[in-house]
């Protein structure tokens, strides 16, 4: 009980020593604004078109954002196109982000706040650190993102009426001060993955999908089911174990793109090849390659790469009879489709040569072998088998007599001659008679 007790003492000791750092941490944060020139914005000045650079770092963790030839890039995807959109709204809620207060902070505070930069502090003390650069790669603007705001119903609660947990950000030029913002800035993260242009192929009103050798499916019009393409010994597709040809590629998504370095020739051997064809007259070949996950057992990742090639008609043949009127409308509705289709064209034509990670539901249909998609054939009924009658009593029916066979005719026997009436047999000599030769030498 003595030991009990003397490790709850311990433990007691230890908890009040943690609660009066935090709560002198607590006040020195909860110092008097006095000296600190208070603003409405965190980044007054920003001119976020002058911004043709972005760094983003935390941990081991960085990417590069360029902007070259009108586009944003991704540096660690050997340049591969950036989310415009997602670009263009981080840099509009930078410009937009409000203040929703400020403390002056130690510079030991700083680092148990994560507030420390790249160059003064270490992956420990050091949060998400934001660079945005001119295209000369000179600094417009730098700024560290650091912990949570904990309120705790002191001078800083309640201050924040935003439904996200207020963060602490510092300022590079501004040492002396924590600023404290009411949005967790929780878009800002420093994967590669995360800002690359998602925009995909489009496989649009499939008309047909040969899969390697194994099998494949077409259909007359967009209306029809699909059948199975070349059937041998009856077999027949099975729409429902197929059920996402229809919609096979259509709109998907894409995880990532793998750096050339990773993504050569070599790493896609083993892919299986996919041929496409669309009533749009669009033609695309798709490699899949399904990589098992290590020490992850059911568990696999996707890559895939595209070529595409599309048969764009240029004139637009003009119907029997046509009218002047319908003509113009028809014309102008064949000239605005071709222009979609061929930026459809070029769009996807531009995906050749990369490797993309694809989820597992994208591509699913694909990775089907012949015998899951086929019907399931009826199975013959099994053949009766011989049983015998049991000898406890039970029973049986009468076996079946065999059909009796024919009686042979009656065989009549031939007629007898009867002698004639006036003639008497002539008598039989017996055998004991002597000749006559003796009678006369008697």
């Amino acid at each position: 009980m003595k030991r009990n007790t003397l490790l709850l003492i311990i433990l007691a000791a230890l908890v009040g020593v943690a609660y009066f750092v935090q709560q002198g941490k607590t006040a020195r944060l909860s110092t008097a604004n006095a000296g600190i020139k208070q603003r409405a914005l965190l980044l007054p000045d920003l001119a976020i078109n002058d911004i043709k650079k972005i760094r983003l770092r935390e941990g081991e963790k960085q990417v590069n954002l360029g902007h070259t030839d009108g586009k944003w890039t991704v540096t660690e995807r050997n340049n591969y196109p950036a989310s415009f959109e997602k670009i263009s709204r981080a840099l509009l809620s930078l410009r937009d982000l409000k203040i929703a207060g400020g403390q002056p902070i130690s510079k030991e505070d700083l680092a148990s706040l994560k507030l420390l930069s790249f160059d003064d502090g270490s992956k420990d003390n050091t949060g998400l650190q934001i660079d945005l650069m001119n295209d000369k790669g000179e600094a417009l603007a730098s700024f560290i993102v650091g912990e949570n705001v904990k309120t705790t119903g002191g001078a800083s609660a309640g201050s924040f009426s935003g439904p996200e947990e207020p963060r602490f950000i510092r300022v590079a030029k501004e040492d002396g001060t924590a600023w404290m913002v009411s949005e967790n800035l929780a878009e800002l993260q420093p994967n590669p993955q995360d800002w690359i242009d998602k925009s995909f192929i489009d496989v649009r009103k499939l008309k047909s999908a040969q899969i390697s050798d194994s099998w494949g499916a077409e259909r007359k019009d967009e209306n029809s089911e699909f059948t199975l393409m070349e059937p041998k010994n009856g077999d027949e597709l099975d729409t429902a174990k197929a059920s996402g040809l229809a919609n096979l590629l259509s709109n998907p998504n894409f995880n990532d793109v793998l750096p050339k370095d990773k993504g050569t020739p070599d790493f896609m051997k083993g892919a299986i090849t996919a041929r496409l064809a669309t009533f749009e007259d669009f033609n695309y070949e798709v490699r899949l390659l399904d990589v098992k996950e290590p020490g992850k057992e059911g568990e696999s990742k996707d890559f895939l790469t595209i070529s595409v090639s599309a048969n764009i008609p240029n004139e637009r043949t003009p119907e029997k009879d046509e009218k002047e009127e319908d003509k113009k409308k028809k014309d102008e509705e064949f000239t605005s489709r071709k222009k979609e289709l061929e930026e459809k064209l070029a769009k996807e034509k531009s995906l050749e040569g990369w490797v993309f990670e694809v989820s597992n539901y994208s591509v699913n249909t694909l990775l089907k072998k012949r015998g899951e998609v086929l019907r399931d054939k009826p199975t013959a009924p099994p053949a009766p088998e011989n049983t015998f009658p049991a000898t406890t009593g039970a029973v049986s029916a009468p076996s079946p007599s065999p059909d009796p066979k024919p009686e042979p005719a009656p065989v009549t026997p031939p007629a007898i001659k009867k002698p004639a009436d006036d003639k008497k047999p002539a008598p039989v000599k017996s055998a004991s008679s002597k000749p006559a030769a003796d009678k006369k030498k008697k």
